[in-house]
């Protein structure tokens, strides 16, 4: 699931097309809101002539004798939000203050399900604005609303208006791989839940494998994500916010962390020396399996086999197991429970595969899900999810596998329209299509990727009648690209999944730098749209071009071109961000100019390598000043770009992986350096081609 296979030149040309066409040929859900910075767009918006002067003295009111707990923290949110601004905002009662109320509606004749549930209204006036639905979820989303004209509309002065709203999708999530890569602290992981809640994402997946710390699996120099109190605080800071907090707990494959320590090996699958990725033939897997995460520096080494699925015939694995979910089940309290289930095709060919031969690889996937499910069912009254690619891949497993687990059918191929969901729904199975965030292995998320893959995602959900869409961010390969950078792509996901259709990513983009940025957003949003544009380069990755061995060498027409370009579009962004400067808030400027930077820095290293090389071939022997300043600058850069990500790694995450990933910077400043010492004595020349690339 986290590995999709690499694309050839081809099939990174077609994608490009078929993602420029889908972004033409969606639709706006709302044309009539004019510039409102709102994600998502409701689904009704009414405006009339006159302004609501949001700046003036306001007060928060909540109708009711006995208030609901989530709409006095609403109210306190509201004023908070206002009060940032420099507003006279309150909660209760103001003589003179013009009023905002929070009030319970009753609900429609004929409606929907999803309206009680989450749907509302709010009505904006001179001196009053109404934001009242059926129920607390509701009233919370209509204060989200108000918050983000409060936070995205410069000088506070907005349209009378009526919105009534309600989203097309129950569930909108983000999984989030936590056990990797970037590892949050406590605080930021709270943060992330609100800011998810601000955008109306109801649903958030950390991504746990074995990184919990459990009693009943101690390991030895295996640092936690989670103590199970911490677990317990992001639930109930996830309930405070409307936010569904379900944890994903491998419970078959992806738990090399835990089977590679001594005292567990006896509980896995033997694995072969080129293990198969689910569904997928071994020869193809061979071929298209990503390296492990210490090898995403660009050397091309294949991955040492090991183990990481438990035996799904073993029933010490599947006690082993079940303790484990017991333990995450206790400090968390969502009628789900993420169980994975993915890539787990290993058991056809180690301990298990005589089970497999005699039963079918489907009977034994479900014999071992169905246990774990009836667990969760008989003791916690939880409902399975799983994901989807070994049901699909295997279809008797289908027929086997209980019908109240969650089917989660991810494809993050951009392209794809998730046509499985309808194998599932037939099924008989509740569904959620899962798209990518496309962060793993790059600096920067690929966005020409994402944004059509959740669009699909989006839409397909619709059209299958599944229960939400959920869009996942992967760490294989460390990872370098900041959790911040994703904060564009979750709220696409965030318009796409509640709006009726999934609307056009420019506009989305163009309201998300508003909302984040505030006055000065309409100018940075060109700088988002124009990051989330760049096209892949040849090497499939952005990571694996930052990491490329350096070599003095001439590069291709193609590549040097595509370089120049992205120089171009760098400066202009360079421009703009000077410009804005001092006017925006300053943590958040400086992570748009760390991608920024790394995309002119790589755009400047491939160039000026170039121009090197030609110089070299020119005369080999020749000292070369110019190019070892060249050089030297370049590392100087390098060197400013580690600090700087090491100084926004520690804003948000622990210390854990960082090292590793800072490491990997300096070995390439180191590597300049040398090269520029070899320019200033004249020996660039005597590098044979095979070592030039790293001397």
């Amino acid at each position: 699931m986290r590995h999709p296979r690499e694309w050839t030149c081809l099939s990174l040309a077609v994608c490009s097309c078929v993602a420029a066409l889908a972004n033409m040929l969606v639709a706006q859900t709302v044309a009539a809101d004019g510039a409102l910075p709102l994600i998502p767009a409701p689904a009704q918006i009414t405006t009339s002539a006159g302004t609501v002067d949001l700046s003036g003295m306001w007060c928060v009111e909540i109708d009711s004798n006995r208030p609901d707990s989530s709409d006095i923290r609403a109210a306190h949110l509201l004023v908070e939000e206002a009060r940032a601004r420099g507003w006279s905002w309150h909660v209760g009662a103001r003589p003179g203050a013009s009023r905002v109320r929070l009030r319970t509606s009753d609900l429609s004749p004929g409606a929907s399900s999803l309206a009680a549930e989450q749907g509302y209204s709010l009505s904006a006036a001179p001196r009053h604005i109404i934001i009242e639905a059926p129920s607390a979820t509701g009233r919370w989303y209509g204060v989200q609303t108000l918050r983000q004209l409060i936070r995205g509309v410069p000088g506070g002065q907005v349209p009378k208006l009526v919105i009534k709203d309600v989203p097309s999708l129950a569930v909108r999530g983000v999984s989030d791989d936590v056990a990797r890569g970037q590892i949050s602290t406590l605080a930021d992981f709270g943060a992330i839940v609100r800011e998810l809640s601000f955008l109306k994402i109801n649903l958030y997946q950390p991504y746990i494998e074995s990184a919990f710390r459990f009693r009943s699996t101690p390991r030895q120099g295996a640092d936690p994500v989670f103590e199970p109190n911490e677990l317990a605080e992001l639930v109930r800071e996830g309930e405070r916010y409307h936010v569904r907090v379900v944890p994903i707990l491998e419970t078959l494959s992806h738990q090399d962390g835990l089977l590679s320590e001594s005292a567990y090996q006896h509980l896995a699958e033997t694995v072969p020396a080129t293990p198969p990725l689910g569904g997928v033939p071994a020869w193809l897997g061979a071929l298209f399996r990503p390296r492990r995460d210490d090898e995403a520096d660009g050397e091309g080494r294949q991955p040492s086999p090991g183990a990481s699925t438990f035996c799904a015939t073993d029933p010490k694995a599947l006690r082993q197991v079940l303790g484990m979910v017991d333990e995450v089940a206790v400090v968390t309290s969502d009628p789900w429970f993420h169980l994975g289930g993915d890539e787990c095709g290993e058991i056809a060919v180690g301990r298990s595969a005589s089970a497999v031969r005699a039963r079918g690889f489907g009977r034994v996937y479900a014999d071992w899900f169905g246990a774990v499910s009836r667990r969760l069912a008989s003791m916690h009254r939880r409902r399975a999810m799983l994901y989807a690619d070994m049901a699909l891949a295997h279809p008797d497993a289908l027929s086997l596998l209980p019908r109240d687990v969650v089917m989660v059918d991810w494809h993050y191929d951009p392209a794809d329209t998730f046509s499985t969901l309808a194998v599932l729904r037939r099924a008989g199975f509740e569904v959620v299509s899962s798209s990518a965030m496309w962060n793993w292995r790059t600096f920067y998320p690929h966005y020409v990727r994402a944004l059509p893959n959740i669009a699909h995602a989006a839409d397909a959900a619709r059209r299958e009648h599944g229960i939400g869409m959920v869009v996942a961010s992967w760490c294989d390969g460390g990872t370098e690209s900041l959790r911040e950078f994703n904060w564009p792509g979750y709220a696409y996901a965030a318009a796409a999944a509640w709006q009726s259709r999934s609307p056009d990513s420019d506009d989305v983009l163009g309201r998300y730098a508003l909302l984040r940025y505030g006055a000065r957003g309409g100018e940075l949003a060109q700088v988002e749209l124009d990051l989330a544009a760049i096209p892949p380069p040849r090497y499939g990755w952005w990571g694996r071009a930052f990491h490329a061995p350096i070599g003095v060498r001439t590069r291709t027409g193609p590549w040097l071109a595509q370089m120049q370009d992205l120089q171009r579009t760098m400066i202009r962004a360079n421009t703009t961000m000077a410009r804005v400067s001092g006017q925006v808030d300053g943590a958040r400027l400086a992570v748009l100019r760390h991608a920024v930077s790394r995309f002119h820095y790589l755009a400047d290293r491939e160039i000026v390598l170039d121009q090197i090389a030609r110089r070299v071939k020119v005369d080999p022997r020749r000292p070369d000043s110019t190019s070892a300043a060249e050089l030297r600058s370049l590392a100087d850069r390098l060197r400013g770009l580690t600090l700087e990500y090491g100084r926004l790694w520690s804003l948000h995450n622990r210390t854990v992986n960082q090292e590793k990933l800072t490491g990997r910077l300096s070995r390439q400043e180191a590597t300049l350096r040398k090269l520029a010492d070899r320019a200033e004595n004249g020996t660039l020349g005597s590098l044979e081609p095979a070592v030039a690339r790293l001397p």
